[in-house]
């Protein structure tokens, strides 16, 4: 009896050391399944696109991300809240972080499932900006910044903020515009470089404090989206209207869902698995394919 028991804990081990062996051969296939589904990145290594690899110039999707905010007014467009202002007055620094920029820490932090932790640093004052609106606007499109207009607003303000912050370790940089400079709109700034400290800022967000207010509160969470390396899933080829009202295709590509698509104006709007997996925010194991 003693001999016949010591064969059946061996078989037992045996069978135990076969089925560890199955689960890994299944993992195996699956992931050789799955990396077959991983779209090309076809737009380039410095490009956003929904394609594998992430362009290696974004900030890390894991770990701990320090992105600096900073707030402006222009002498056309004076902030009426002054430095002093505080954290309850409405239109203080301290007030347009709270509305803007806190709940993003906790969103982004959910989605990534706790691998991406962001810091935001603010300074907590209004740097005066050293010309009138216009030279930053002027090449802005229905609200969005572009071209020289962007590059100058966030290259200035960071020259205006160096004497008093420290950029050293800082991953990217988000400018909110005074509620009084109301023609300044929302856009990450990819391939602009912006130096500090010894830093080479490479990422970065502008907006105007009227873009993160509201009931959505994901204006920071989708432009960090893109300094993460993930793309517009709206049509931005679009145009808005004479009252500035965007059209009904604009969400042709994937409805109003997700935090890249036009989700991002809902509370309850989450980012697509696939954005998930794009940053590893989701396993290969994870992925049916």
């Amino acid at each position: 009896v003693a001999v016949l028991g010591a064969d059946v804990a061996d078989l037992r081990e045996r069978m135990n050391e076969l089925q560890g062996q199955v689960a890994e051969l299944a993992e195996l296939t699956a992931y050789r399944e799955v990396a077959a589904c991983r779209l090309p990145n076809r737009a380039g290594a410095d490009r956003l696109s929904v394609g594998f690899p992430i362009s290696p110039e974004r900030i890390p999707a894991s770990g701990n991300v320090n992105v600096a905010v900073l707030f402006v007014d222009f002498p056309d467009a004076p902030a009426l809240q002054g430095a002093t202002a505080t954290a309850d007055e409405e239109g203080s620094t301290h007030d347009l972080f709270g509305q803007i920029v806190s709940d993003a820490k906790r969103y982004l932090k959910a989605m990534s499932y706790g691998t991406f932790d962001v810091t935001f640093r603010p300074l907590h004052r209004w740097l005066r900006m050293p010309h009138n609106l216009s030279p930053y606007y002027r090449d802005y499109k229905n609200g969005y910044a572009r071209g020289t207009g962007r590059f100058r607003l966030i290259g200035d303000a960071i020259g205006l903020a160096d004497p008093d912050f420290d950029f050293e370790d800082i991953d990217s940089v988000v400018v909110i515009a005074a509620p009084e400079a109301d023609s300044i709109g929302q856009a990450a700034s990819l391939r602009e470089l912006f130096y500090a400290d010894g830093q080479t800022i490479g990422n970065s967000i502008s907006l105007g404090s009227r873009d993160g207010q509201g009931p959505d509160g994901l204006t920071i969470p989708h432009e960090l989206g893109h300094n993460l390396g993930l793309p517009d899933l709206y049509d931005t080829s679009v145009s808005r209207d004479s009252e500035g009202h965007l059209p009904d295709e604009v969400d042709r590509f994937v409805g109003e869902f997700g935090l890249m698509g036009v989700g991002q104006r809902s509370s309850q709007a989450e980012m697509f698995a696939w954005s998930r997996w794009q940053l590893g925010w989701l396993r290969d194991t994870q992925v049916a394919c």
